[in-house]
C-alpha cells in the first residue's frame, strides 16, 4: 500500500500545477525509502533514493525551463537535437521536442543554450536524435518555426525513415491505413475522425502508444518461442520491442513499459515500478516534464494499487470474465490518471470504463493484423472491417457526456463504492 499512497498523493498534488512543476515525480521519488522501511527485500533502495533525490533539483531545473544566455528577441536561430519524432496535430501543424545545444544571433555569434523546448512547425520529417538548425519566433519554452535545416541524421535513423515510408505505402492513406500508421509508427500525416472521437470518449490511450501496445508486440514475436522459458522469450523479443519503440520516436511511455517488463523479471512489482521510473529519469531526464510519461506512470500505479480491489468489486456482475477484468483495469487506471486528465485537459469521460474493454480487444487485434500486414500485405484487406467495428464503439463512447467541474465528487463516490462492495464481499 506504500506505493498506492504515494501515487495517489502525488496525483492530487499534481492536479494543482502538473504541467508547471513535476510534483508527481518528486513525490514518487520517495517510494524507494518507503520500500526500504516497509519491505523485507534484501536490495537496499536507500543509496538509490539519495542519489535520485539529490539529482532531481539539478536535472529537473535543467530541463524545466530553457536557458538561452541571451535575450529571446536577439535569437535568430537555434541548434539542437530532436527528442521525439515530428507529429501532426489537429491544428495541421507539426511538433516535436528539442534539446538545446546552441543559439545564434543575427550576426552569427554562437551562445550556449540548455534545456528543452517544444517546436511548432509546418509539415516536416524529423526523427528522434536528428540534429537540426531552426529559425523562428521564440516564446519562452516554445519555438514557432519558420524553417528547419537537417544538420545530421544517423544511419539508423535513415533506416527507420525508410521502414516508416515503406510501412505507410503498405497501409495506404485510407482511414484504416491511417489508424495502422498511428498504432505501428506512432504518427500519421493525416487526421481521422476516429482519433478525435477517441479523445472525446476517453479512449485515446488505446491509440496513443503505451504499455498495452508493447504487450501485443511482445506476444506476436514471442509466440514462435513458446517452448522457451519466459525470461528467455523476453530477451529474444527485446530487439523487436526496441525497434517498435524506435519507429515511434522512442516515446517515453513505450520505454517505460519496456523497462518495467525487464525489471519485473528481477524484482517484485512495486520495486520494478520504482526502478523503472529511476531508469527512465536517468536515460531521459526530460521525462520529468513529459505528459505522456506522467500519465503512463499514474495509470500503471493505479493498476498496481487498485486493480485487485476493483476486480473483486465487479465479481457479482453477470458479464464475461475478460469484460469484467477489462473494466477493473480501466477503473484502477482511471482512478489516478483521471485527476491528471481533468487538470491537464479539462474533462474526463467515465464511460470509457464500459467501452474500454471492447475497444481494447478490437484495437489489440487491429495492431496484431497491422504488424502481420507488413510481412503479408494481403492481410491488410481485413483491416477496414475491423476499423468499422472500432469506429462504432469509439463513436458511441464519444457521444456520452464528459465530466469536468463536478468530477471530484463522482471520483470519491467511485472509490468509496469500490471499498464498500469489497468489504461486503469479504464478509
Amino acid at each position: 500500500m506504500g506505493i498506492s499512497i504515494l501515487v495517489i498523493l502525488s496525483c492530487f498534488l499534481s492536479s494543482f500545477g502538473l504541467w508547471d512543476y513535476p510534483i508527481f515525480f518528486f513525490v514518487l521519488s520517495l517510494s524507494p525509502i518507503l520500500f526500504l522501511l516497509l519491505s523485507s527485500t534484501r536490495f537496499s533502495f536507500f543509496p538509490i533514493a539519495l542519489l535520485l533525490i539529490s539529482s532531481l533539483a539539478s536535472k529537473g531545473s535543467y530541463y524545466a525551463e530553457p536557458d538561452w544566455a541571451i535575450r529571446e528577441d536577439q535569437i535568430a536561430r537555434v541548434e539542437g537535437i530532436a527528442l521525439s519524432n515530428s507529429d501532426s496535430k489537429d491544428s495541421g501543424r507539426y511538433g516535436f521536442n528539442l534539446y538545446l545545444l546552441a543559439s545564434y544571433d543575427e550576426r552569427g555569434s554562437v551562445f550556449s543554450s540548455k534545456g528543452v523546448v517544444y517546436v511548432s512547425s509546418g509539415e516536416c520529417d524529423i526523427r528522434y536524435g536528428d540534429r537540426v538548425l531552426i529559425s523562428g519566433r521564440i516564446d519562452e519554452s516554445f519555438i514557432f518555426c519558420d524553417g528547419i535545416i537537417l544538420l545530421r541524421r544517423s544511419s539508423f535513423n535513415r533506416l527507420l525513415s525508410s521502414i516508416s515510408a515503406g510501412a505507410r505505402k503498405i497501409f495506404g492513406y485510407s482511414p484504416s491505413g491511417v489508424l495502422s500508421s498511428l498504432l505501428v509508427l506512432g504518427s500519421s500525416s493525416e487526421s481521422i475522425a476516429l482519433e478525435r472521437n477517441a479523445k472525446k470518449g476517453g479512449l485515446s490511450y488505446l491509440i496513443a502508444l503505451s504499455g498495452m501496445h508493447i504487450e501485443i508486440v511482445y506476444i506476436l514475436f514471442s509466440l514462435p518461442l513458446f517452448f522457451l522459458k519466459r525470461r528467455m522469450r523476453l530477451l529474444l523479443a527485446l530487439p523487436m520491442l526496441l525497434l517498435f519503440a524506435a519507429l515511434s520516436g522512442m516515446k517515453l511511455s513505450l520505454i517505460r513499459a519496456i523497462l518495467f517488463r525487464l525489471l519485473l523479471m528481477l524484482f517484485p512489482t512495486g520495486e520494478a515500478f520504482t526502478l523503472s521510473y529511476i531508469a527512465l529519469l536517468w536515460l531521459y531526464p526530460h521525462s520529468l516534464m513529459d505528459q505522456g510519461a506522467i500519465l503512463s506512470f499514474s495509470s500503471l500505479g493505479g493498476i498496481i494499487a487498485l486493480s485487485g480491489y476493483s476486480e473483486k468489486s465487479l465479481s457479482f456482475l453477470p458479464l464475461p470474465v475478460f469484460f469484467k477484468r477489462g473494466m477493473a483495469l480501466s477503473i484502477a487506471a482511471s482512478s489516478l490518471s483521471s485527476i491528471l486528465l481533468i487538470s491537464g485537459f479539462g474533462s474526463f469521460s467515465p464511460y470509457a470504463i464500459v467501452f474500454g474493454p471492447v475497444a481494447a480487444l478490437l484495437v489489440s487485434g487491429y495492431l496484431f493484423l497491422s504488424l502481420i500486414a507488413l510481412l503479408i500485405p494481403q492481410v491488410g484487406s481485413l483491416l477496414p472491417y475491423l476499423y468499422w467495428a472500432i469506429e462504432s464503439v469509439v463513436s458511441k463512447a464519444a457521444a456520452m457526456p464528459s465530466l469536468a467541474s463536478y468530477f471530484p465528487l463522482i471520483y470519491l463516490w467511485m472509490v468509496l463504492a469500490i471499498g464498500v462492495v469489497d468489504t461486503h464481499l469479504r464478509r
